[in-house]
């Protein structure tokens, strides 16, 4: 009897069922926006010396050609000077040097020219920093080609 009891509590505890479980969903069984879909946009290419920032609503961008930084602030207080560096590929630091730094109210947006030393150029750069009165905002990343 203990045996028997044994084998109905195994087939209980298992599902006593031979389905196995499907390995992805179908699409009958996904709400639209749930199902990950697996797909190889190929390769991505950059717009050379271009970089783009956005967080907690202070977006910029940086020309590395022109040197032309574009800051609007969307944040809900002003934020400092800016100021930027570069860590080359070779891991050198490179400080940028902002023309006529100044604070950027709330809401506010400015444009700034600003200059690296001539080691520095668009397959040099490995990591484009941006700082906001003295602090480190982050990383800008390339920009795409459209």
């Amino acid at each position: 009897m203990p045996v028997v009891l044994l084998t109905l509590l195994a087939a209980a505890c298992t599902g006593g069922g031979d389905e196995a479980p499907s390995a992805a969903p179908t699409s009958a069984s996904c709400a639209p926006g749930e199902c990950v879909v697996n797909s190889d946009t190929g390769d991505i290419s950059y717009q050379p010396g271009e970089y783009e920032y956005t967080f907690n609503g202070v977006t910029a961008t940086f020309s590395l050609t022109s040197g032309t930084l574009e800051v609007k602030n969307g944040s809900p207080a002003e934020i400092g000077k800016p100021g930027m560096y570069v860590i080359s590929g070779d891991d050198q630091r490179y400080e940028g040097s902002v023309e006529a730094p100044a604070v950027i109210p709330e809401g506010g947006s400015s444009t700034f020219t600003v200059t690296f030393p001539d080691q520095v150029d668009a397959a040099s750069v490995g990591l484009m920093v941006l700082l906001f009165g003295g602090s480190n905002f982050g990383a800008m990343r390339p920009v795409p080609v459209a």
